[in-house]
């Protein structure tokens, strides 16, 4: 935690409005607007952490998921992926099976790309994979975290579109991940 000039206990995430004033944002205008928001801010910002530790252990989960993985075949991996599919249509994207997906294709993506999605592409991934929206920093592995819950989604039948800045951004992220 930070003090501020008036000794409150503000957050030091990132800019924005868990953090704070954005960079380009003046110090100078209205400081009874930004006191008014202060109980606001600092309730929203606990939401916040509690929602992170949730993560955690949804990540923590994956991880437990990928360990029996690594030691296998491409071939039994194959077969999970086809069972995987058929549950999905069964089950729904139930929170267990979600996290199996997950640990399946970061084990495929370590393999294939060798890249293996970290614990904070996981949590990215599965806030997408929930409909909400993941804020990532340049180079945290927005593309891998990305694809991720792309991967499930369609493993599962949704039809799925992944939709990027730029035509540069489309033709590489296109290529980089077509092995997975």
């Amino acid at each position: 935690m930070i003090e501020s000039a008036q000794g409150r206990n503000i957050l030091a995430l990132r800019p924005g409005l868990i953090g704070g004033s954005y960079p380009e944002r003046s110090a100078s205008g209205s400081k009874r607007m930004d006191g008014a928001f202060t109980p606001l801010h600092l309730r929203f910002a606990k939401l916040c952490r509690k929602s992170d530790s949730d993560l955690r252990a949804v990540a923590d989960a994956i991880e437990a998921w990928g360990l029996s993985l690594q030691n296998l075949e491409d071939a039994r991996l194959e077969e999970m992926l086809l069972a995987l599919r058929r549950n999905f249509a069964s089950q729904g994207l139930s929170v267990p099976l979600c996290q199996q997906a997950f640990a399946l294709i970061r084990e495929v993506a370590s393999r294939r790309l060798g890249l293996r999605p970290y614990v904070e592409q996981l949590m990215g991934g599965w806030v997408i994979l929930q409909g909400g929206l993941a804020e990532m920093a340049t180079g945290e592995g927005k593309t891998l975290a990305a694809s991720l819950p792309a991967a499930i989604a369609a493993l599962a039948g949704i039809p799925v579109h992944v939709i990027t800045a730029n035509e540069y951004l489309v033709q590489r992220d296109a290529e980089y991940l077509a092995p997975l």
